[in-house]
């Protein structure tokens, strides 16, 4: 588990972590192998998966077909359903009692 300490004001944050002897052998390897740090081999490995991490929930990737149908349904929608129309006038009946709440 990462603690991340205080709030940053400077050019850099510290986060302190535990982890495996064997990961700390191989991430000390590793950075070695590379000619750096474990300090900036370890930030450069960080970044890279927080990015990859980001990046994966930030998209949907569809296949031709999952695509076509997409396109299809938003050219062509089903109709409501009688609970979809019901909630709809329920929200709108609350929303011309209370025109101050902004809904």
């Amino acid at each position: 588990m990462a603690t991340i300490i205080g709030t940053s004001t400077s050019k850099s944050d510290r986060i302190n972590c535990r982890i495996s002897p064997l990961i700390k052998a191989r991430a000390e390897a590793a950075a070695q192998a590379l000619g750096q740090s474990i300090t900036a081999f370890t930030e450069t490995a960080l970044a890279e998966k927080a990015h990859s991490v980001l990046a994966e929930q930030e998209r949907i990737v569809l296949s031709e077909a999952q695509f076509a149908r997409f396109v299809e349904i938003l050219e062509d929608p089903a109709p409501p359903t009688p609970g979809l129309v019901n909630a709809m006038e329920k929200y709108q009946a609350t929303k011309a009692a209370h025109p101050d709440r902004g809904l």
